[in-house]
């Protein structure tokens, strides 16, 4: 007896999961592209935010030192569903999920956000590992809690939605990379466009998902099923922004009692189904699982490959393939046309049945016993036969990529490569610790001992802080630049003094700022202060620098606007004796520094003791000790 036959005889809510396998094989899912990955933190690994509203959690990442919000959704689900009720509260199976493209630097426990009440709690930083590489590469977020932020205005959301009419299924989800909707009858999928964003043409290049299931029920009923037989009663959908999930829930023709449900997760650039495990048992004597997705004729001029069949033209015409796959194990296969763009399918492949092969049919003459449009253009999946009941259990995840034009067909091997080894992701809650505890931080112009700006700060605690660094500028919209470095305590609990003199320092307006280090080379500024350097009405000679000095120093002095005659300076020894003339000569108006280099006016170096330098410039006369060191 040859033909279809009731439902009812031939199928139990496990045929049901048989179907579901079937949808999965070749459907668009959660792809391990990099920079694409989402990065998805469930409520039960942030205990401390449990119960809080979800409407106060943010995701924050830092990039080149500046605290920016990312987009991110927060799915609330009831006992694990997503269709649930809502209550507003973080719950331990609700789901956070943002980019790994968009996440950024990792940040010191210092490092926070400008939100007071965020430092009251932890915040938690996630950590994305790609293991995949050579040297593991990782990008970090921040979730905070806080009752007074606001969300970004200009956040990004990555997906849309377009409802189907009443009484319809052929609803329509839109990421950055893809359209992709659903037949309104069977809420078969039956359309994909890839976007001109990513290069593609933005035309419809899908004739329709495609599955069959053949058996002999009770070992002499010869059935066949297709995608026609699934009738659609419902379809749930929640959109954020950064993914849709959409499930669908079918009833098998003629058995109105069985039904199966098929939950989807469609990200910017990609979409995810898993199964789990599921039993298929030999009551139903199957022997044939096929699943596929067909093209339409805006492929043709395309190209197909996978491992096994590289540069296979889509044209309508049959080819001579390679079935074999890798089982069990990770395929993959992909179209590709160099105006619509390229779509890329990765499948883990159970053991199941006796063969487990590629299925690729490329027909453009029209086949009666097809669906569809009857026609096949790179039509291509997975077909599993036997020649008893395909029996086990078995699970199945699918991750399809939707991309732009002319990709290598190696791109295949790297998904295939993301798919073995997704991102790891490590969740460790964090407390704000301030490492280097400023009590002040204050300057002033000093004229002795020595003349410059006095900068003075202190610290109540310190925690691996490798020192100060002293930056300055001149102008308000000028750049900063290093005048020193100051080595901190370390780890202390102690209270520590430090100071630093800047001594070059002509009349005019400064700002200062420390750039305070930890040991693992991060860093924080402290704030301004500005400090106002005034020009002197009188002649003025400072204490030289350095001092003691070997071998040699510099003798800073002030030349008031009033004067323009010569300005001798003079180096003598305790008795008196002129030991060398360093200048005589006219001096323009401001500050000047004479250098000494340690000799004599023969051209010796002089002996270790105390010196005297003076300068005469009219009938003013100024004198001031040094020593000099061996």
């Amino acid at each position: 007896m040859k033909g279809r036959i009731p439902f009812a005889v031939l199928l139990r809510a496990q045929v049901a999961w048989v179907v579901l396998f079937l949808l999965l094989i070749n459907a668009p899912i959660f792809a391990l592209v990099r920079p694409y990955d989402p990065v998805v933190v469930m409520g039960e690994q942030l205990t401390s935010f449990l119960g809080m509203p979800v409407n106060e959690l943010y995701v924050y990442v830092l990039k080149n030192g500046q605290w920016q919000q990312i987009p991110f959704q927060v799915d609330e689900r009831d006992g694990g569903e997503y269709f649930g009720a809502k209550d507003g509260a973080l719950d331990s199976t609700d789901v956070i999920c943002f980019l790994a493209a968009d996440m950024g630097d990792s940040a010191q426990d210092f490092q926070w956000i400008g939100d007071n009440e965020s430092l009251t709690h932890v915040r938690y930083q996630i950590a994305a590992a790609d293991t995949s590489e050579t040297i593991p590469q990782k990008v970090y977020a921040y979730i905070y809690s806080s009752s007074t932020l606001v969300l970004d205005p200009n956040l990004l959301s990555y997906m849309s939605y377009v409802a189907p009419p009443a009484d319809a299924f052929n609803d329509t989800i839109k990421g950055q990379s893809y359209t992709f909707a659903h037949s309104a009858d069977e809420g078969i999928p039956n359309h994909l466009a890839l976007a001109t964003s990513v290069g593609g043409s933005g035309q419809d290049i899908m004739d329709r998902w495609k599955i069959r299931l053949e058996g002999k029920a009770f070992g002499f009923l010869t059935y066949t099923v297709s995608e026609e037989e699934l009738q659609v009663t419902s379809v749930l959908v929640k959109v954020g922004r950064i993914r849709v999930i959409r499930k669908t829930l079918y009833n098998l023709s003629g058995l109105l009692s069985e039904s199966l449900s098929l939950t989807t997760f469609f990200y910017p650039n990609f979409s995810r189904i898993s199964t789990g495990n599921q039993n298929l048992t030999s009551d139903y004597g199957v022997e044939l699982l096929r699943q596929s997705t067909d093209y339409n004729a805006n492929m043709a001029g395309g190209l197909f490959h996978n491992t096994n069949n590289p540069n296979v033209p889509i044209d309508g015409q049959a080819d001579r393939m390679n079935p074999e796959l890798t089982v069990p194990g990770t395929n993959w296969f992909m179209v590709q046309h160099n105006t619509h763009g390229t779509v890329a399918t990765v499948v883990d492949v159970p053991q199941i049945g006796q063969t487990q092969s590629l299925f690729f049919v490329d027909n453009d003459t029209a086949d009666p016993n097809d669906t569809g449009d009857k026609l096949s253009y790179g039509d291509s999946g997975v077909l599993v036969t036997s020649n008893v009941a395909i029996v086990g259990t078995f699970g199945l995840e699918t991750a399809t990529y939707f991309l732009g034009p002319n990709h290598n067909p190696a791109v295949g091997d790297t998904l295939a490569k993301y798919f073995d080894e997704p991102l790891q992701v490590n969740v460790m809650a964090r407390q704000f610790v301030v490492p280097v505890e400023l009590a002040f931080f204050s300057g002033r112009y000093v004229h002795e001992p020595v003349e410059g700006v006095l900068l003075e700060w202190a610290t109540e605690t310190e925690t691996n802080n490798l020192g100060f660094g002293v930056e300055r500028k001149t102008e308000p919209t000028g750049k900063w630049g290093e005048l020193g470095f100051l080595p901190g305590a370390g780890t202390s609990v102690e209270p520590k003094k430090y100071s630093y003199l800047d001594r070059e320092s002509d009349p005019g307006e400064y700002t200062y700022r420390l750039k305070q280090t930890d040991t693992d080379g991060s860093f924080v500024y402290s704030k301004q202060v500005s400090v106002a350097v005034n020009m002197p009405g009188s002649f003025v000679l400072w204490q030289n620098y350095p001092n003691p000095f070997n071998p040699s120093t510099s003798i800073p002095l002030f030349i008031p606007a009033d004067y323009n005659g010569t300005v001798t300076a003079r180096i003598f020894n305790t008795l008196g004796q002129q030991v060398r003339l360093l200048h005589d000569d006219i001096l323009e108006t401001g500050r000047h520094e004479i250098e000494w280099d340690g000799l004599d006016d023969a051209g010796q170096a002089v002996v270790s003791g105390v010196y005297i330098y003076s300068i005469e410039a009219g009938g003013m006369v100024a004198q001031r000790r040094m020593i000099k060191l061996e």
